[in-house]
């Protein structure tokens, strides 16, 4: 590569296969589409059936000669609105920015249905709580049918958007692997330009390498690729600021990947300082309203779980009881806000000589033993009990922590528990980690779980904590849903 622009230093008949079936994109809208209408006609449905079943106690009449034309403007609304917020595709979106959109979209959708009955005279006719309740269950219903759709259909090798990756391949690797991973942001790398890069290396994580400006034009003109991502090297300003201007004449977005920085990524916004380009970053952590918004939504749906998983937790107890000798409950002594010790209750899984056992393991078998130092858990852990292995796989062992949260102690949401042993291990990320309420659940878990290593959870706890905000917490509480009902929780 030249040291200013992209010049042609090879040249091909071919540009390298790319798999990308026409009318791919229609067919991604249509998906989403139908998704969407679903979920919209589900929470009309229900909000419609409760208000029915409510009639014998709350008197009322339904005017189906008013509900059912609103609903086809609402269906019409819905999908404008949902066009013109860039829902349709809506890729490079992470899960909690498309959550938000689809919070405002379909506020403002059922905001110009309600202009639509004030100014067709029907809101005498129109129940009130069929609106409300229609809003909070689509909000609902639509969350959860489009992080379905988008986890399911992007394991489809043609869903997505093709996008070429521009920059050095050491710095490159990275990258194109965050993207692999990173599945439902829907941004598919399929080719990689470094025109300085070895002649013999012609693939990165299996995704085609070439050298050639040139070729990665045909490429482009050939496949209407709208996508480029720029990855920075170690070059100067002058030099980067020419090949983004190269890049900005051929591709109509272009993702700009920094070589590093400290700052959370998820609500950094850009900005104009008279023509510099400017990135805010906003730490909600440090919000005094969004930490009580954050404590308040604690307390009603914890609240609410602690008050419904009673008549569960008194059965298990029962069942513990039965299955071993000792206490119903285990209590631990963990780090809480601000490093204080707390009182940690969960649900007894092991058995009274614990210790001794895995001790007995840990000297008997070396490969337990490197397990056991790498996780701080252990797989087939002697130590569990048979109640005790269906109350983990399913974290049926944590109900108690749901009084935890209503007494302060803990959130929905937060960092791990960590124990007042691990905190020389924790290192400089304990000061960030401390800072907030540790949670009954959260991103190490839904991410990782047991999987992970010690160091790997401290660095997806520090992640949340810098990208912090409710709608985070609300796809983490999503994400546990699945993880329990999968039983991935051992």
């Amino acid at each position: 590569m030249s040291q200013s622009t992209p010049t042609p230093t090879q040249t091909s008949p071919l540009p390298p296969p790319i798999y990308a079936p026409r009318g791919r994109g229609l067919l991604v809208i249509l998906i989403l589409v139908l998704g969407d209408l679903l979920s919209f006609g589900l929470a009309f449905g229900l909000a419609l059936a409760l208000r029915s079943g409510a009639i014998p106690m709350l008197g009322g009449v339904i005017h189906w000669q008013v509900i059912l034309p609103t609903l086809q403007i609402s269906l019409l609304a819905f999908l404008i609105t949902y066009t013109l917020t860039g829902l349709y595709p809506g890729f490079g979106w992470t899960a909690v920015e498309e959550m938000r959109q689809i919070f405002a979209s379909l506020t403002l959708g059922f905001g110009v249905v309600g202009l639509a009955i004030y100014l067709g005279r029907t809101g005498p006719l129109f129940s009130r709580s069929i609106f409300l309740m229609s809003w909070a269950f689509a909000c609902l219903f639509n969350i959860i049918i489009r992080l379905a759709i988008r986890n399911r259909a992007s394991l489809l090798p043609w869903w997505g958007a093709p996008v070429i990756v521009f920059g050095p391949a050491a710095a490159v690797v990275d990258v194109v692997g965050r993207l692999l991973r990173s599945r439902r942001l829907g941004l598919r790398p399929v080719l990689i330009l470094d025109e300085a890069a070895p002649p013999e290396q012609e693939r990165i994580l299996r995704v085609p390498l070439i050298r050639s400006a040139e070729l990665l034009e045909q490429v482009v003109q050939a496949h209407k690729i709208q996508y480029a991502v720029y990855v920075e090297g170690s070059e100067a300003a002058p030099q980067t600021r020419q090949k983004l201007a190269w890049l900005s004449k051929r591709f109509p977005t272009i993702l700009v990947v920094l070589a590093d920085s400290p700052l959370g990524s998820l609500w950094v916004r850009t900005m104009d300082l008279e023509g510099r380009l400017t990135l805010r970053a906003q730490y909600h952590l440090l919000d005094r309203k969004a930490t009580l918004f954050k404590r308040l939504f604690d307390l009603a749906l914890g609240g609410l779980a602690a008050l419904l998983t009673l008549p569960l937790l008194g059965l298990l107890m029962i069942l513990i009881r039965l299955d071993s000798r000792g206490p119903v409950f285990h209590t631990q002594e963990r780090l809480g806000l601000g490093g204080r010790r707390i009182k940690f209750y969960k649900l007894r899984t092991m058995h009274l000589d614990a210790e001794q056992r895995l001790e007995g393991l840990l000297q008997a078998d070396p490969q337990a033993r490197q397990e056991y130092q790498t996780y701080h858990k252990i797989r087939r852990d002697p130590r569990v009990t048979r109640m005790g292995r269906i109350l983990r796989q399913f974290s049926l062992d944590e109900l108690p922590q749901f009084w935890h949260v209503l007494s302060g102690k803990m959130s929905l949401v937060g960092p791990r528990a960590y124990m007042v042993s691990e905190l020389p291990e924790m290192g400089d990320r304990a000061s960030l980690i401390l800072q907030i309420r540790p949670g009954l659940t959260g991103w190490w878990q839904v991410m990782g779980r047991h999987t992970t290593t010690f160091q790997h959870r401290l660095q997806l706890d520090e992640y949340y904590l810098s990208n912090w905000s409710l709608w985070l917490d609300i796809y983490i509480l999503i994400k546990t849903v699945w993880v329990f009902l999968s039983g991935q929780g051992v």
